[in-house]
């Protein structure tokens, strides 16, 4: 990228996404237009708008900085410093897993299941303001899924319990929760597991997305997670299920009779996970539910009455 050349946005745009292809960038073009958007201070409508922009200066200078530090396979959301979930805008650092698409199908199960005619939890009691439902999201991260949970479910007054082992996420999530105007829905909780949860405390659903990759398999992930993603937000110790396997076992003691619990797992790990929940003798039944590219992503469960 030639510092004497003029550059207009359209060029600024090909060219990267030229470099980015050859270094084996599988969303290249994206990938470019992301960060001309994002060191210009506008979005990627304005650039199809504004192709014949020159860039100079200070934001020709920005996006040469994010253009080297893409090729060497640091994560867009990083560079940017957001990424959309369920429509929703969430700051994103390298202290919290990078929220993907395929969680949306953890989400979304969630919700279609609380929004079931059968489910008694959202009719609120007309002399029972207080009685919200109770949700849980352990190992929140960014707070994705807590968030987009309260902010789907306002209507209801749903009360979120959000988890992490790290201080510095939940900080990170606390900032999502406020920005979607979800903050006073939402109780921060640090630790691991369920051993966050008080002795008798009961929620009508509790969710995970977990560290669920194989230890061994590390070293196979793209660069972007592999070098990038907070470790123990990946690791799932040897078999993938160190904190599955507690989680799916122990969460039965924490839901209300009737109550919903899911997990997002790895390919290949459902039906591993459907008989953690048959063995804990607490759930009706256990089911999974496929993502968009037809794996099976989430086991989920109901409690029995």
């Amino acid at each position: 990228m030639s510092a004497q050349k003029t550059w207009r946005a359209l060029e600024l745009i090909e060219w990267t996404a030229g470099y980015f292809e050859r270094a084996g960038i599988p969303t290249a073009r994206l990938d470019a237009e992301l960060l001309l958007a994002h060191a210009l201070n506008q979005n990627r409508m304005w650039l199809y708008l504004n192709y014949e922009y020159v860039v100079s200066g200070q934001p020709l200078d920005a996006y040469r900085e994010l253009v080297r530090r893409r090729h060497a396979r640091e994560p867009v959301a990083y560079l940017t410093g957001r990424r959309e979930f369920m429509s929703l805008s969430f700051e994103v650092n390298r202290g919290t897993l990078i929220p993907r698409p395929e969680t949306e199908t953890l989400v979304e199960l969630a919700l279609d299941w609380l929004r079931s005619e059968e489910r008694e939890c959202l009719k609120v009691a007309e002399n029972e303001t207080d009685q919200r439902v109770q949700l849980a999201d352990i190992g929140c991260g960014s707070g994705a899924i807590g968030v987009a949970l309260a902010y789907a479910l306002q209507d209801n007054g749903a009360a979120v319990v959000s988890t992490d082992i790290s201080e510095a996420a939940l900080e990170t999530a606390r900032r999502n929760a406020e920005s979607a105007g979800v903050g006073g829905s939402i109780e921060f909780r640090l630790g691991d597991g369920l051993s966050v949860f008080h002795a008798g405390e009961r929620f009508d659903a509790v969710v995970s997305n977990p560290p669920y990759v194989r230890t061994a398999d590390l070293e196979r992930l793209p660069p972007e997670s592999r070098l990038y993603e907070p470790r123990e937000a990946l690791d799932g110790g040897a078999d993938g299920f160190a904190a599955l396997r507690p989680l799916i076992s122990g969460v039965g003691g924490f839901l209300k009779p009737g109550g919903f619990a899911a997990f997002e797992v790895g390919e290949g790990q459902a039906e591993q996970a459907l008989a953690l929940f048959e063995t804990s003798k607490l759930f009706e039944s256990a089911e999974t539910a496929l993502d968009m590219s037809g794996i099976e992503r989430v086991v989920y469960g109901r409690r029995r009455g």
